[in-house]
């Protein structure tokens, strides 16, 4: 589980719907939950939490549906036969993702190459601290 330290900056409601802004050092992070007003009111510090599998990598930094999208350098690669585990260093922070063996070896994944990561609103959980 990736875990990152942000700090609240906005919210946009419609009905049950919110829509959630975050900020990790210089790059804002678009969260979608469901009545997030109350949980926000009474948080001191929030983190951002995403599974590995969740995270994608692009070479190229092409366009997708993904609210958030940053760059990150591979630290290293943790290559199994079917997944690899690669380990992104964002800004300060560590993150790690996970992809197919297949997908590795087609993008031709490397230590210190720099990546585009592209994650949905959706796949990201708020933490109150």
């Amino acid at each position: 589980m990736n875990e990152l330290e942000a700090s609240f900056v906005g919210l946009e409601e419609e009905g049950c719907l919110s829509f959630v802004t975050a900020r990790v050092d210089d790059c804002n992070f678009y969260i979608l939950m469901l009545e997030a007003k109350a949980l926000l009111e009474k948080a001191n510090k929030i983190k951002l939490l995403f599974n590995e599998n969740e995270l994608l990598l692009f070479r190229n930094g092409e366009l997708s549906s993904a609210e958030n999208v940053f760059k990150a350098r591979i630290s290293d690669i943790k290559k199994g036969k079917i997944l690899w585990q690669v380990f992104l260093s964002f800004n300060k922070h560590s993150l790690s993702a996970v992809v197919s063996a297949k997908q590795g070896i087609l993008l031709d994944l490397k230590k210190d190459m720099q990546v585009s990561c592209h994650l949905k609103a959706s796949d990201i959980m708020l933490k109150v601290v």
